[in-house]
């Protein structure tokens, strides 16, 4: 019945809300959170998007993590959840509630990313944005990859291959 799946993933999401951050700083997965780990997380309107971890502040208050997003993600039929800083702040955590929602109810898939296409960002998250931690790991040189992000800010070496 659809009204109890809805029921039983809404005390979900509110559990996980309550565990998520304490869960995630215990010994085991923190272990795991080293770069290269593959994440999926729900960043600006997007569900589940696969994401490359690269660093890992644990310095800060709340910790931060970031992650190697690509930028040719498709996401069908969520254009209009959109989580811009503009809109009011319980409309905001509306939408995030629904994008927690979907996220649990596509079971970690992921939409269709367009692999000709070599686009990516480097985000910064938090622990609230991680939706699944894979058992997947890439191989990554993450200073290398943060030193080429942060050399194509300069217009000089924007195009640089």
């Amino acid at each position: 019945d659809i009204i109890d799946f809805y029921k039983t993933v809404n005390n979900y999401i509110q559990e996980r809300s309550h565990i998520w951050s304490l869960l995630i700083s215990h010994q085991v997965p923190s272990k795991a959170m080293t770069p290269g780990r593959v994440l999926l997380i729900n960043y600006s309107g997007q569900v589940n998007v696969p994401g490359v971890l690269l660093m890992v502040d644990n310095k800060a208050k709340e910790r931060t993590y970031k992650l190697l997003v690509p930028t040719s993600f498709q996401s069908e039929g969520l254009e209009n959840l959109s989580l811009d800083e503009s809109s009011s702040s319980s409309a905001s955590a509306n939408q995030l509630h629904r994008l927690k929602f979907l996220s649990v109810a596509r079971k970690g898939r992921v939409s269709e990313l367009n692999v000709s296409s070599t686009d990516s960002l480097v985000i910064s998250v938090q622990d609230d944005d991680i939706m699944y931690i894979t058992t997947k790991t890439i191989k990554i040189e993450a200073d290398k990859i943060m030193n080429d992000v942060k050399k194509r800010e300069i217009p000089r070496f924007r195009h640089d291959p």
